[in-house]
């Protein structure tokens, strides 16, 4: 079968064919096998840039979470009754910190919600239920550099974060407060 692009996020049209590690698990599945090992060591193998393209007999739900965990997107290029193609690839600037995989680990979503550079980090705590913006941007806090910045971007102003970023020797600052969008920077105390 023939690649259809077409329709592609573009990180997925960029990536060069050498970079694509290619998974048929048709065959396991048809025989009643179960192909998670197989899956993890063709995910193991994806170079930085690169992607999984992955055949299967179903749409693997399952999947979506277990490597959106580890900072991977997907995209459908074909479905058709038993035959699926699936791509997983991570978008440019989803690649987080190693210190961070014990809070990716509590918090699967997290690779979607953070975007990292080396002088701020930001953080969309949107639509997530109490407490878990909380829990999640102290978690990240926790790996924070000190020469970075947290960018926070919630629906409401945080009123139960802000004393414990006085305990952690943090500030913060509201830059924006707008119906249902508020952005907290959150820096570590300059000390002089």
């Amino acid at each position: 079968m023939q690649a259809n692009l077409t329709n592609a996020p573009e990180t997925v049209k960029a990536t060069a064919e050498a970079n694509v590690v290619n998974l048929d698990v048709r065959p396991i599945l048809q025989s009643g096998g179960e192909p998670f090992s197989v899956i993890m060591q063709a995910v193991s193998k994806v170079p930085p840039e690169g992607a999984l393209r992955l055949r299967a007999t179903f749409e693997p739900k399952p999947l979506f979470r277990v490597l959106g965990g580890k900072g991977f997107q997907h995209w459908v290029e074909y479905s058709q009754g038993d035959d699926w193609m699936i791509w997983f690839y991570k978008e440019s600037g989803t690649t987080l910190p190693k210190e961070l995989d014990s809070a990716i680990s509590e918090y699967p979503e997290l690779p979607k919600r953070l975007k990292v550079s080396p002088s701020q980090w930001t953080l969309d705590v949107r639509d997530l239920p109490p407490p878990t913006p909380m829990e999640m941007t102290l978690a990240v806090l926790n790996h924070l550099p000190k020469e970075a910045k947290l960018l926070q971007i919630n629906q409401r102003v945080p009123q139960f974060l802000l004393p414990l970023l006085e305990e952690r020797k943090m500030e913060h600052s509201i830059l924006k407060e707008e119906d249902n969008h508020v952005e907290i920077e959150i820096r570590y105390i300059q000390e002089n």
